[in-house]
């Protein structure tokens, strides 16, 4: 076995030689590894790796520029015993977003080309991935917003994904003003179909109140709530609560619920009352 290594400020440059099998039938086996630095400004560095064993080859090299400040483009190459070769061509760009390409070519394959987007501003972020193969694109964008304050802010997010031609998207936005909360979702697929889910909840202890509604192809079913607390006078024995709860769809049987309750306390006598009803004109208390 034979090591050779040179290092210095700009060079990196190591080989490693085995021989293996018996004395009449020796083989060998050797890898070679190098980093060259062109320059530092702008930086230009080239590496490169050969490993060879049992009479057969394999290679990769890559060099590596700068093109401006922040701005960089690569070539790696990769050689296989079969005669394959795959290269890759790669830029990539802090501007301040992060922006990269990749063009992939492999010996009998149709290219290959990557690239994307990322801004990791943490109340302005957006990702976008794109990918062309055979004539067909594959995409995934995604961006989020936040704006506001803990108790006054609105939050956004959204994602699409495109598959050959077909798309799918998701968004969801998050609010608040006070005491006040609402979340939108809403999901879109096959170009016209959609699920969407919005509420509204006022989470006040004395008049909370809540709307949920959800859509989804030719259907909806939509809740609507609310409450009342109120404590006459100072003594805790003195009070009245209320309660409501309302359910509408385009469900068979279930286009119209409702329920509603009430329980007061006055002094040594408490009242308690309950409402159903599940159709017109048909209603238990």
């Amino acid at each position: 076995m034979k090591l050779d290594h040179i290092n210095n400020n700009n060079l990196l440059q190591s080989n490693a030689t085995v021989k293996y099998g018996t004395i009449r039938d020796q083989s060998t086996a050797s890898l070679d590894v190098g980093l060259k630095r062109q320059s530092r400004r702008p930086l230009n560095v080239i590496a490169d790796g050969k490993l060879t064993y049992a009479g057969r080859e394999w290679s990769l090299s890559q060099q590596l520029t700068e093109r401006a400040p922040r701005d960089y483009s690569s070539m790696l190459t990769v050689r296989l015993p079969s005669g394959t070769q795959a290269a890759v061509a790669s830029t990539y760009k802090m501007s301040p977003r992060h922006e990269f390409t990749n063009d992939i070519t492999v010996t009998n394959m149709q290219p290959i080309r990557f690239n994307g987007h990322f801004n990791p501003a943490l109340n302005n972020m957006q990702a976008r991935v794109d990918i062309s193969y055979e004539g067909q694109s594959y995409l995934v964008d995604a961006n989020w917003m936040h704006r506001g304050t803990a108790s006054a802010f609105n939050t956004r997010a959204s994602a699409e994904v495109n598959i050959a031609g077909r798309t799918a998207g998701l968004s969801a936005e998050l609010g608040r003003r006070n005491d006040q909360l609402s979340v939108n979702v809403e999901l879109k697929y096959d170009h016209d179909k959609r699920i969407a889910i919005t509420s509204r909840i006022t989470a006040s202890m004395l008049t909370p109140r809540y709307e949920v509604r959800v859509e989804w192809p030719r259907n909806f079913l939509a809740v609507t709530g609310s409450g009342r607390y109120d404590r006459r006078g100072r003594q805790a024995t003195n009070m009245d609560l209320e309660g409501s709860m309302k359910v509408t769809s385009s469900l068979a049987g279930y286009e119209e619920l409702s329920a509603s309750w009430s329980y007061s306390v006055n002094g040594a006598t408490r009242r308690t009352t309950v409402n159903y009803s599940w159709a017109q004109g048909k209603q238990v208390s």
